[in-house]
């Protein structure tokens, strides 16, 4: 008899295999003399739809609503549909006697499994295979001690509840606030989504409502630095200028202290989809796909991780991973490095680490030859790594001092900050290095002796304008930070469950979140910033505060955690959101629509003129496209030519391709050596398919 292992992806089930023993490649699986392993892509089976209830529920009307199933239907996702049915045949073969759940471990993971387990109505023991890196050893050392499937039932529960509930919400929310205010636009209701579209909302109507005010700053100069004082009227300052000029200052007060600043934690998803937009402008779920390519391929740890932390269990896999970064050197070490300032103790906490632990790069991923990654897989490994050196390293220490000065009534204030030990500040600016990006960096100023009551020479008044700036838009980077820190202002208790639960949405679904606002019309990604559209400024003004506060999140966050750990039933929880629901449902039928939101067609970009007929060329989901319909012009994003380089497509080298025939691509990536190069794409559009050709820039070595 044998046992079947599925996995959550083919790239993840390749990799069990491959860790376990040698396989055939079968059609949709590998097998062997013992296991036989196929897998997912992502979920196979999702809730069922209302119409998949009754078709009449198929034509949206307000008195369907509210709409609450009694007995809860799953069904085929149909773009699966194939691989559900090798997944099931497989299940179903009568020398399978035991699964593996070989899903990620997590929430989703264990409702992925389980939803195909009980669609087929399955009755085989189930085993668990609970790991957080696919490194051979790893999945080896899994499998040795594989968990009973009931020890995760509580996680499943949890995990049905949320998926439940966001379906109640989401499907009657949707529907009522589209029929009652839309008026041909579709007006999508969410947990998650809803709150995040009313803090966008929220800060651009405080920057469209901003005021700004004029301000005047003063400075003292003195004997080698200077001292200020803020004035809000103009001629204040320039009159305090004219008659206080060449006169004596005197110290009222020195206040020195020295500052330790402890190295920033490792790593988890949000933290590093955050500094990946900084830094590079990449979107969350670019950054996302990105580091979870590298997992698949076993040179990271799993990414979907709320922890910034690792366990003590694995303090002597966090050190030995430490001192192969530092011997192998994958990226530069600063000169000052010195390995015994290293304490792993910094990085490690057991109650901060829970299904997952804080993202590291693997040993497989530090002796990798990193010269093949492509930029974007090598800006992330970089990133990581220097995070693992930084986060185990010796504080910063500075010394910060304030001096009052005193000129007849006014009070003006010198503040400076002197270095005393860089300590992990160096490998942070190793890595800026490294990675050419900008650095912050704060001018020392170093004071001359300075006693109080000590007069001071004024050398000259300088009268500086400022003007007070609004909040900045939300970037990604910013917003994600919003999403995860999130409070609720009336409610403390509520507010201290959102911090536990880091915010509104998971690390894992965030991404997904912003994508699908963007995509749904509400918000627009203007380079790096996001704005709300008209069409979500009138959807938050007729939703009810509920869906769109993170309250709804911190209360069900909580509850779903009891579940888990066994202190609430599920039950019970879906009892609560059934009554959630009638009540706010009944409640905004009982009400007459003021208005209709109006139907506005979203601008488009175009991206160049059509080679073709020169007609507009537009951005769609999987290509770019001809404007005009008699035109079969196209450039697909799956483009073969570039897939054989390790690229797709983008919007970027469209617009090149289209405006001058020939754009530069960096990382490409050789079929044949693996490695990656730089070079000058060309396309001619003389016949029916895009025609590439491919030349090196010239450098000085070869001119």
């Amino acid at each position: 008899m044998k046992s079947l292992i599925i996995a959550e992806k083919p790239s993840v089930a390749r990799d069990i295999a491959k860790a376990i023993g040698q396989f055939e490649m079968k059609d949709g699986y590998l097998e062997n003399q013992e296991y036989i392993v196929t897998w997912c892509y992502g979920h196979l089976i999702t809730n069922a739809m209302m119409e998949d209830y009754d078709e009449s529920l198929k034509t949206w009307s307000l008195d369907t609503l509210p709409f609450i199933p009694e007995l809860w239907k799953t069904k085929i996702i149909e773009k699966s549909k194939s691989q559900f049915y090798n997944v099931k045949k497989l299940m179903e073969r009568s020398d399978v006697s035991t699964l593996i759940c070989g899903t990620d471990g997590g929430r989703e993971g264990e409702l992925i499994f389980w939803l195909i387990y009980e669609y087929i109505h399955c009755q085989k023991p189930v085993k668990r295979l609970w790991i957080s890196s696919f490194e051979d050893h790893v999945v080896r050392e899994g499998m040795a001690n594989l968990l009973d499937g009931s020890e995760k039932k509580l996680l499943l529960e949890s995990a049905k509840c949320r998926s439940r509930a966001d379906f109640l919400v989401g499907i009657n929310g949707t529907r009522l606030f589209t029929k009652k205010y839309g008026n041909a636009n579709v007006l999508n209701v969410g947990r998650v989504q809803s709150p995040t579209i009313h803090m966008i909302c929220q800060r651009d109507k405080e920057i469209a409502h901003f005021i700004p005010k004029d301000y005047y700053t003063v400075n003292l100069i003195l004997e080698g630095f200077k001292a200020s004082l803020n004035f809000d009227d103009k001629n204040i300052a320039e009159q305090f200028k004219t008659s206080h000029i060449g006169l004596n200052a005197v110290i009222r007060q020195i206040e020195t202290k020295n500052h330790t600043k402890k190295a920033p934690q490792l790593y988890d998803l949000t933290a590093l989809q955050k500094i990946a937009n900084q830094s590079f402008g990449y979107s969350a779920q670019q950054t996302l796909d990105i580091i979870q390519k590298l997992y698949e391929s076993k040179l990271m740890t799993y990414p979907r991780t709320d922890s910034r932390y690792v366990s003590s269990a694995q303090k002597e896999l966090v050190t030995s991973l430490v001192a192969l970064l530092q011997e192998v050197q994958p990226i530069s070490l600063t000169a000052d490095y010195q390995p015994h300032l290293v304490n792993i103790d910094r990085v490690i906490d057991d109650s901060n680490v829970t299904d997952h632990h804080a993202i590291l790069i693997t040993a497989t991923g530090i002796k990798h030859d990193w010269t093949t990654l492509s930029e974007s897989e090598k800006n992330m490994m970089t990133l990581v790594a220097y995070q693992m050196l930084i986060a185990t390293y010796t504080p910063y220490q500075y010394q910060s001092t304030k001096v009052m000065i005193g000129l007849n009534d006014y009070e003006f204030e010198s503040k400076t900050q002197n270095l005393i030990d860089l300590g992990y500040r160096s490998l942070e600016m190793k890595c800026q290095d490294v990675l050419n990006l900008k650095k912050k960096t704060k001018e020392e100023i170093v004071l001359p002796p300075l006693h109080e009551n000590q007069m001071l020479t004024i050398q000259d008044i300088q009268i500086e304008s400022k003007k007070t700036t609004p909040p900045s838009r939300y970037t990604e980077a910013t917003l994600l930070e919003a999403m995860e820190k999130c409070q609720i202002e009336d409610d403390k208790a509520l507010s201290h469950i959102l911090k536990s639960v880091k915010g509104i949405g998971r690390s894992s679904t965030r991404a997904n979140i912003i994508e699908t606002i963007i995509r749904s019309g509400f918000i627009q990604r203007e380079k790096n910033q996001l704005i709300a559209t008209e069409k979500a400024h009138q959807l938050m003004s007729i939703l009810p505060p509920i869906l769109t506060s993170p309250k709804l999140t911190a209360e069900w966050e909580d509850k779903l955690d009891q579940i888990e750990h066994g202190a609430l039933s599920s039950t019970q929880f879906m009892n609560e959101i059934e009554s959630f629901v009638r009540a706010f449902v009944e409640k905004e039928k009982s009400t007459e629509a003021t208005f209709q939101i109006e139907s506005v067609r979203p601008q488009r970009e175009e991206i160049g003129k059509c080679p073709k007929c020169q007609c507009s060329v537009y951005e769609s989901d999987k290509n770019f496209y001809c404007s005009n319909r008699e035109c079969s012009f196209s450039l697909f994003k799956e483009d073969k030519f570039f897939q054989s380089q390790g690229k797709k497509l983008t919007k970027t080298i469209a617009k090149s391709l289209l405006n001058k025939r020939e754009v530069l691509v960096k990382g490409l990536k050789s079929q044949k050596s693996g490695k990656t190069y730089d070079a000058l794409i060309k396309v001619s559009f003389d016949d029916k398919y895009p025609k590439y050709t491919i030349e090196f820039p010239k450098t000085k070595s070869n001119r």
